[in-house]
């Protein structure tokens, strides 16, 4: 079943209009400096066959060498990110949340935050924060004004494509025990509601962050992990689990982070790659049976820990760093 409550007064100012899109544009290739520190993984952008990569920041003065969590803007024109100072120990509970340009310019510190999404009109992101009174799903105002706070028990919010909706990963007791969900807040109409139902409703003890919208806003792929331990990649309708719930990956190694292409035909997501044993960037038809398929001109001496799309579609960002060495 759906359940449906009004939303709080803060959030009903979600509901104004959202900027028309525009189309998106492509960057020169840069050079690909080494990586100062083996901790490290920054940001690269690379074309979507994984070739022709080149480093995001080329700052050597910017501290946060620990990215994830990437996302273009719908206009192409703008990547967010959250980042923290790996190199000096730095774990990603003290992310902050910056937005650059594609050329790596205009580098903004939008202060403490991870997971961000833009809206469509680029104006607004959706983020979580760590911690205390902050923690929970927010919306972030790029002119400056007061962030929002859509939910604290929330985690992970996503805009959809469409800008109509967010949704977030949720936690709550099921007949005794601790399960997951993923709960859709409707912006215009100002209701919720969960979109696993029936025997999905207890199916997973963790649903991850970085789920991803299809590009039609009707559904999302996320990876979940059941009671017994076994991880999935799996997709359900926005709409809920019985208008379509699908396991596309059974007992899977994979990483949270996944991308819808926008063709709608090729998710992206980061997992071991068979033929080199390493963790690289895959993609899987999410309407096939057919497994993972590497992008093709990947470095095989590299880790690639997460990825997205841009929205026209032929580039991607992800952070990624050296192989270990066998010594």
């Amino acid at each position: 079943m759906h359940y449906r409550f009004t939303a709080r007064p803060a959030v009903r100012l979600l509901a104004a209009a959202l900027a028309l899109l525009v189309s998106p544009i492509a960057i020169e290739a840069q050079d690909q400096p080494v990586e100062p520190h083996p901790k490290a993984h920054p940001l690269y952008i690379a074309d979507a066959d994984g070739g022709n990569p080149r480093l995001l920041i080329r700052d050597a003065e910017f501290e946060f060498d620990g990215m994830g969590s990437p996302e273009w803007s719908a206009d192409g024109k703008r990547i967010a990110f959250d980042a923290w100072r790996a190199s000096a120990g730095e774990g990603s509970s003290v992310a902050h949340i910056f937005v650059a340009d594609v050329d790596g310019t205009n580098v903004r510190d939008l202060g403490p935050g991870a997971m961000p999404t833009f809206s469509p009109g680029g104006h607004r992101l959706v983020c979580s924060r760590y911690g205390g009174e902050e923690r929970g799903v927010w919306v972030l105002n790029l002119n400056g004004d007061e962030p929002v706070l859509l939910e604290p028990t929330g985690w992970s919010g996503r805009w959809s494509p469409d800008g109509r909706k967010i949704a977030w990963t949720v936690h709550r007791r099921v007949e005794g025990r601790g399960t997951a969900n993923i709960e859709i807040f409707e912006i215009i109409e100002g209701i919720r509601y969960t979109v696993f139902e029936g025997d999905e409703q207890s199916r997973y003890a963790t649903v991850y962050w970085n789920f991803c919208w299809s590009p039609d806003s009707t559904a999302i792929c996320f990876k979940g992990r059941l009671a017994a331990g076994q991880q999935e990649v799996a997709i359900v309708d926005a709409a809920g689990s019985s208008r379509g719930f699908r396991v596309r990956l059974p007992q899977v190694e994979a990483a949270e982070d996944l991308s819808w292409h926008p063709d709608g035909k090729r998710v992206l997501v980061s997992m071991t790659n068979p033929a080199t044993k390493t963790r690289q960037l895959l993609t899987f038809d999410p309407a096939g049976e057919g497994e993972p398929v590497p992008l093709p001109k990947l470095d095989p001496d590299r880790l690639y820990l997460n990825g997205a799309w841009s929205p026209d579609g032929k580039q991607i960002v992800y952070s990624s760093r050296p192989k270990p060495s066998a010594n």
